[in-house]
């Protein structure tokens, strides 16, 4: 049996485009992760995503959750979709 790559990506308390969170522009951190996927490991088999997706659960926080990782090189799992 050959080892399996899967990649978790948790809690991203994502807030909608433009708004920031402690300080931190949340959209921007998570693009930033997925090309880091994309660059580094586009040959895990999976990824799976955790915890709070949103910080506030607003639709647009969704939206714009759904768009960004939608730009993963693998399949991605959410038992919250």
């Amino acid at each position: 049996m050959r080892p399996m790559k899967i990649i978790q990506i948790t809690d991203t308390h994502l807030m909608s485009r433009g708004t920031e969170l402690y300080g931190l522009n949340t959209c921007e951190r998570l693009d930033s992760c997925v090309a880091n996927i994309t660059e580094h490991h586009s040959d895990a088999e999976l990824c799976i995503i955790t915890g709070d997706l949103t910080d506030r659960g607003d639709l647009e926080a969704y939206q714009d959750f759904r768009e960004i990782v939608q730009r993963l090189p693998m399949p991605y799992l959410s038992p919250y979709w």
